[in-house]
């Protein structure tokens, strides 16, 4: 029996606090060999970073040794990240990424391929654009409400860096009158008060009987989760008066939360952008959740970064 040609094509990872992902895209664009683990099995205080990341990448080399040609690997990080995409600046949510960690070209040596690094929201925006079919003559600012607040923008056909590589942190713009500690060390981060973190903690003060998934199910007309949800939108207006994009793409958790008011966060969004522009032509648009995007958006950055060397 005639054996199958290898696809070749990028090995992607994206790498969370809780839940680390890993799969193969082809150069068909399909993603395949995919799978989830805990990140906390692999990635434990003590151990050497590039043994682990080594192990991972041979097992699943060897594993899969008939089937695919991995060309590179890509990871997408909850980290900081400097504007050459070679070191990880910090990653707050995994102890064993220690701070200011070169990692790429070390990375490189230990598994002879290419390797590449990017803020795992930065991958999702291009994977979420491509999905929806948005061109990349486009600006669009993506908001991500999940455990934190994560921001990406995308403008003149590339990604924002700006002059250290870490554009963009739209969850960590100091609020007046909020002196909450977030957990980069600062206080009064905007996630404090606009996140799933900070949902969390209205749900345990206020609604300490009705389970969070169930909040905008039960209580999204109380007024203190109202007000939250004006706060999610004071933060998109935010985003819209600074950069008069094409689209806001909104994306993570707490959008797609079941009974979550979206036509009410929407009008909010309206009321407090400046009038009459960018607020008459403002377009919001959802992101398509899965938990595979982040994987799918890591192997098409690591496309992108093959294809052309100068692409950041």
């Amino acid at each position: 029996m005639q054996r199958m040609p290898k696809r070749s094509g990028i090995l992607g990872m994206d790498i969370g606090g809780t839940r680390f992902r890993i799969g193969f895209v082809g150069q068909d664009g399909i993603l395949s060999h995919y799978r989830e683990e805990r990140t906390q099995e692999y990635f434990k205080e003590g151990e050497d970073i590039f043994s682990v990341f080594a192990e991972l990448f041979q097992t699943y080399k060897r594993e899969f040794s008939e089937e695919i040609e991995i060309l590179a690997l890509s990871v997408g990080l909850p980290s900081t990240i400097d504007r050459s995409r070679k070191v990880i600046l910090q990653t707050p949510n995994i102890p064993l990424f220690p701070d200011n960690f070169a990692f790429t070209d070390q990375m490189q040596e230990k598994i002879g391929l290419p390797v590449f690094i990017n803020r795992d929201v930065n991958n999702l925006l291009l994977y979420d654009m491509e999905q929806l079919g948005i061109s990349e003559e486009s600006s669009v600012s993506a908001i991500y409400f999940g455990t934190g607040v994560g921001n990406a923008v995308f403008l003149n056909g590339r990604i924002l860096l700006g002059k250290n590589g870490v554009a963009s942190e739209l969850g960590h713009l100091p609020v007046l009158l909020n002196e909450k500690k977030c957990s980069c060390g600062n206080v009064g981060c905007l996630e404090t008060i606009v996140s799933g973190i900070a949902l969390q903690a209205l749900q345990k003060e206020k609604f300490p009987n009705i389970r969070i998934d169930d909040i905008f199910v039960e209580e999204k007309d109380d007024p203190e989760v109202d007000l939250f949800v004006r706060n999610m939108a004071k933060v998109i207006a935010t985003e819209e008066n600074l950069f008069d994009p094409d689209y806001i793409l909104l994306g993570g958790g707490l959008p797609m939360m079941s009974g979550f008011p979206k036509e009410r966060l929407e009008k909010y969004a309206h009321e407090f952008t400046r009038k009459p522009y960018p607020e008459q032509n403002m377009e919001i648009v959802y992101a398509k959740m899965d938990q595979k995007n982040g994987v799918l958006g890591a192997c098409l950055y690591g496309k992108k970064r093959l294809e052309d060397s100068s692409y950041l």
